[in-house]
């Protein structure tokens, strides 16, 4: 098996395991946080997609009552998501366990993002 097809498979196993979080987010999420002093986190600016219908207003009390959160902000027929409309972006510090407990909610349809080692 070449590297690329054992990178590809990883990816995948991954993906599965990550469930609404993108993948991409999750493995910089990772790198950060392996790379940091134990106990700190790094900065997450999380756009979170939700299915049509739900209230994002109350979501967006929910997420800032879930997170440690500096912002979260609302965007309704959004542009900063292409496959997604409905959009809450969240930044705060935080690990990937916490982004992937918070992907959990069924209103959810999938969480993308960057993470950085930036700081408020």
């Amino acid at each position: 098996m070449s590297i690329g097809s054992k990178y590809e498979q990883f990816i995948q196993n991954f993906q599965r395991d990550l469930g609404k979080v993108d993948v991409d987010l999750a493995l910089r999420s990772l790198y950060l946080e392996s790379r940091i002093p134990s106990g700190q986190t790094p900065k997450q600016e999380v756009y979170v997609c939700y299915k049509p219908g739900v209230d994002l207003d109350k979501k967006r009390f929910e997420l800032s009552e879930f997170f440690p959160c500096l912002s979260t902000t609302t965007f309704k027929d959004n542009q900063l998501v292409p496959d997604c409309e409905r959009v809450i972006k969240v930044e705060c510090m935080t690990n990937l366990e916490t982004i992937h407990k918070l992907s959990e909610d069924e209103d959810i349809e999938h969480v993308h993002g960057t993470a950085t080692l930036d700081s408020y």
